[in-house]
């Protein structure tokens, strides 16, 4: 029996698409520790609406790229290649102020110890960079 073409990507698609989607709920739905977060922010500090912006965009981003990602998963042609280079560069600027929360996350994970800190991060990494890699890929190199 053979397995089915591109099926690790295929599964990192469905996977990343469900993170996406949760990351895009964290940030809209009030019971969520994100919204209390960039909220709580805004309350004690104004000029941080620019990070709570960048963390929208870079949600609706990221689940705008699983479309790129799926089509690259499926081998389907490609279409749209200017627009997507755009999402992909738009994506990379996003990448940093859009995760400020994460970011923080990270930080105090190194506070309790620089294993964990590191753990953290590179989970983090490892998950994301697939994404960006398969990304440029549909993108760029076909």
């Amino acid at each position: 029996m053979r397995l089915p073409n591109n099926l690790g990507l295929k599964i990192y698609v469905a996977l990343f698409a469900i993170f996406c989607l949760c990351g895009l709920a964290n940030i809209s739905l009030s019971e969520s520790e994100t919204y209390t977060y960039y909220n709580t922010l805004l309350t004690l500090h104004p000029p941080s609406r620019a990070w709570y912006v960048f963390a929208i965009l870079d949600s609706i981003l990221s689940c705008v790229s699983v479309v790129p990602l799926t089509l690259r998963a499926f081998a389907k042609p490609r279409q749209d290649i200017r627009f997507f280079q755009c999402l992909f560069f738009l994506r990379l600027v996003a990448l940093l102020p859009g995760n400020h929360y994460q970011y923080m996350v990270v930080r105090s994970a190194f506070h309790g110890s620089t294993l964990m800190g590191l753990l953290t991060l590179g989970t983090w990494a490892i998950f994301i960079f697939p994404s960006f890699k398969e990304h440029h890929t549909y993108a760029f190199k076909e």
